[in-house]
């Protein structure tokens, strides 16, 4: 195509935006038909996907503002956008044919409540402008080449897991963010280039989220050498824990359109993944073994890398003697960048560009593994660095006050993490002496988020996972019609929720209650349908059920999210923390009787909806904590956690685990009668004992975990003499 057939082509779809919502846009000179003729229609004008997930007979309504949190709704709003501030003054705005990206990125962010023209239900005014923009792109403009067809990309990134959380403690607070924060930029990276390659826009990526991407690309476009050649990069790397899977299929015109004929593409696509997945570096002649063979005794004190030379060993040895490879060093780097997203505005600059500089770090990492480099940058080192914008991709993080001659794009990320206080450094100056990695404004450590920057007698921090139920099921049976639209669609707007509303959770659990506990809750990661937060134990719980009610809110009940929660001493290795937290919400919460929708805590299984189940739970842990309190010899949970251990002996005993009857009962009976009898004097507290024997011979399971959960506060709120 021509430029002037490009700025023909992209003026059309803006237009097309423009005139639905009635507002002013002029005429271009090319006629989007064909194209529009091929998107899927219908009579709906429902732009939530998420009603085309519930039953006929339960049909879930559109609110294009949920009743969530009034300050969440607000940034929905802010999201979402009702007034369409920006669109509504095209003159504010650059030529559409020459800032595309920009448009495009407005466009989703303003019309993602509006429903498409086309009238398909479930799919939103942005959805299907992203399509028609891929479609016609990848037909370079020529309705002729629409019988040509398409290729569909889907890409990947085995490993994620174990090159995120298999690091060690000590450097796992900055580590593991950067970490996680990089390998999202590198599947964005790899996306860019392969777009670039084809001369395609942004709209071709129909979903990036996580190490997960999936574009469409015009009929002749081929990836195996750039997933070859990346693999070769991956390899001399990450040593074999990192691979990328790229692989892709035909797609016809009819599969735009047709459910039945994608779902066929998308299986095959699906099998091809899953054997690349098992054979990673099937193209690859390099060795697996380092050449410099120095041994393991030299290997990275936070990542065990080796060192690949004797000159890398030399020139990467820290104060204390230990060698830290040089990507560790720039994994934290990007991490304490990435710390003051949220404070001020912040920038991801793309290019293809080589950065500048060539000392090591993340954008020359990426630019290393992929060819496109990316950089974090704050609006200062943004204006005093023009060049960094040089034939560049400017994308604004977090906000869309932005000014739209200076940016070509606006994206939401899970950024929320917190800081040394004053308090804290005092604290841990006198504890350790100085330290160039602990002041104030620095990023909290785990011992800091364990301790709270006090010389409390138990120390513990905690790690929460969470991801949506079934959401492959979503996709394959009870997405009603899951045409490419739709598909999408639900992959966004899932999207939206863990990258654009999580960071504002965090915060308002922060501040929202009384004591404050700013700095307490570390996001490390959200995106797609899941997320990783490392905090302040008790924050926990109480933030995975805030985070459950609001998604819940979000998509009108037609999805789940379970959760599990582990807790550990301040110095617990993390990467084992990590692996536990997976295991209390794959293998536990949702695989338990509770039947997902659950959240594991203490290593029991609780349904969130279930009456008598976690609301229980979480009144009975309060009901003791007063109890012991009000006990003057405080010797309540203590009672608990025996009659507990006794209830758990007896179904080992017994073989029944769920005993209801045994010896556990007989001592529950004894313990807490002598508890009532020593208060004869107070009628009331009498009572809630009976209640509470009542509920121990009942229910002992849910008795114990809510006796633990209660001596754990107490504990911890219980300072060292």
């Amino acid at each position: 195509m021509t430029n002037l057939q490009i700025a023909n082509l992209r003026t059309a779809l803006c237009n097309y935006v423009l005139s639905i919502l009635g507002l002013p846009h002029s005429e271009a000179a090319f006629d989007l038909t064909p194209f529009l003729d091929l998107l899927p229609s219908g009579d709906g004008r429902v732009a939530d996907i998420f009603a085309t997930l519930a039953p006929a007979e339960h049909p879930f309504p559109f609110h294009p503002q949920p009743n969530l949190l009034e300050s969440l709704a607000a940034l929905k709003e802010q999201v979402y956008g009702s007034n369409l501030h920006h669109l509504s003054r095209p003159d504010t705005l650059p030529d559409p044919a020459t800032a595309f990206d920009l448009w495009a990125s407005l466009i989703d962010i303003e019309t993602a409540g509006v429903p498409g023209w086309r009238g398909e239900a479930g799919v939103s005014l942005s959805h299907e402008f992203k399509l028609l923009s891929a479609v016609s792109h990848a037909c370079r403009g020529d309705a002729s080449r629409l019988n040509d067809g398409f290729q569909l990309v889907v890409g990947d990134f085995p490993g994620v897991q174990r090159v995120i959380y298999t690091i060690t403690s000590d450097g796992a607070t900055k580590g593991v963010r950067g970490r996680s924060f990089f390998l999202q930029l590198l599947a964005e990276c790899v996306a860019r280039r392969i777009l670039a390659e084809r001369d395609l826009p942004m709209t071709n990526a129909l979903y990036i989220a996580g190490s997960k991407f999936l574009l469409l690309l015009d009929a002749e476009a081929q990836v195996d050498g750039i997933a070859a050649a990346i693999n070769d990069a991956l390899l001399e790397t990450f040593e074999g824990d990192l691979s990328l899977v790229l692989v892709n299929r035909p797609l016809s015109k009819e599969g735009i359109s047709n459910a039945g004929a994608l779902a066929k593409v998308y299986s095959a696509l699906k099998g091809d993944e899953t054997r690349h997945k098992t054979q990673p570096f099937r193209h690859q002649r390099h060795s697996l073994f380092s050449p410099f063979g120095i041994g393991s005794e030299f290997a990275c004190a936070i990542s065990r890398r080796e060192p690949r030379s004797k000159a890398e060993l030399d020139e990467a040895q820290n104060a204390d003697g230990n060698w830290i490879a040089w990507e560790q060093q720039a994994f934290e780097k990007l991490a304490v960048d990435l710390a003051g997203v949220g404070d001020e505005p912040h920038y991801l600059v793309f290019s293809a560009q080589a950065p500048g500089n060539h000392e090591k770090s993340y954008p020359q990492l990426l630019h290393q593994l992929t060819g496109w480099t990316c950089s974090l940058v704050d609006a200062d080192t943004l204006n005093r660095n023009r060049n960094l914008g040089y034939n560049a991709n400017i994308v604004a993080l977090n906000r869309v006050d932005i000014n739209p001659l200076a940016v070509h794009g606006i994206r939401f990320i899970a950024a929320h993490t917190p800081r040394v206080s004053a308090d804290d450094a005092a604290w841990w100056r006198k504890k350790y002496g100085n330290d160039e990695q602990v002041y104030a404004g620095s990023i909290r450590n785990f011992e800091l988020l364990a301790t709270r920057g006090q010389d409390i007698s138990f120390a513990r921090y905690g790690v929460l996972r969470m991801d949506v139920d079934s959401l492959g099921s979503a996709f394959s049976h009870r997405l009603t019609n899951a045409t490419l639209t739709r598909r999408v669609a639900l992959s966004n707007t899932m999207s939206r929720f863990f990258e654009g509303f999580l960071p504002r959770i965090c915060w308002e659990l922060e501040h929202g209650g009384e004591p404050l506990r700013p700095d307490s809750l570390y996001l490390i990661y959200g995106g797609g349908d899941d997320l990783f937060v490392v905090g302040e134990w008790e924050l926990l719980p109480v933030l995975a059920e805030r985070i459950h009610n609001l998604f819940e809110q979000y998509c009108g009940g037609a999805m789940t999210i379970s959760a599990g929660i582990e807790v550990v001493p301040a110095h617990f290795p993390f990467y084992v923390v990590a692996e536990l937290a997976k295991t209390a919400l794959d293998d536990n919460a949702k695989e338990s009787r509770a039947g997902k929708n659950a959240i594991c805590l203490f290593n029991e299984v609780f349904n969130w909806e279930v009456e008598g189940n976690w609301q229980h739970l979480c009144d009975l842990k309060n009901e003791i904590i007063a109890l012991q309190a009000e006990d003057d010899k405080q010797t309540i949970i203590r009672n608990l956690l025996n009659i507990y251990n006794q209830w758990l002996a007896d179904c080992r005993r017994y073989q029944n685990a769920d005993l209801r009857f045994g010896p556990f009962v007989w001592r529950a009976c004894y313990q807490l009668s002598r508890v009532r009898d020593a208060n004869r004097g107070n009628a009331a507290y009498q009572s809630r004992i009976e209640n509470l024997i009542t509920q121990v011979t009942t229910n002992p399971r849910l008795c114990g975990i809510a006796a633990r959960w209660a001596d754990f506060e107490l504990r911890s709120q219980t300072k060292t003499i």
